[in-house]
């Protein structure tokens, strides 16, 4: 399922970044595309970052327990089952679209 927010989120943060670089991978020193030009895993990528960045600021001690890999899978917080709710309810408003 791919949140609209989440894509959005991304492009912001790789346009700030290429920005930033003044348009120069730090890492390899080569231009880099406008998020349009960007392999399909490459924006994967950004979205997982911007994904997991909405989640920590949503809650904070939870999900820097996942990152470290010591949240139970199962423990769920009141904040991250609201996103997850909103989450669905969004892919329900876009299989209905269709």
């Amino acid at each position: 399922m791919v949140d609209m927010e989440i894509v959005d989120d991304a492009q912001v943060a790789y346009e700030a970044y290429r920005n930033h670089t003044g348009g120069i991978s730090l890492a390899s020193g080569h231009p880099i595309p406008d998020w349009s030009q960007l392999r399909p895993d490459i924006q994967a990528a950004w979205k997982a970052s911007a994904d997991a960045l909405r989640k920590q600021i949503m809650c904070p001690v939870h999900h820097s327990l996942d990152v470290i890999g010591q949240l139970d899978p199962f423990d769920q917080c009141v904040a991250c089952t609201r996103v997850e709710r909103n989450e669905l309810r969004i892919e329900l408003r876009r299989m209905e679209s269709l």
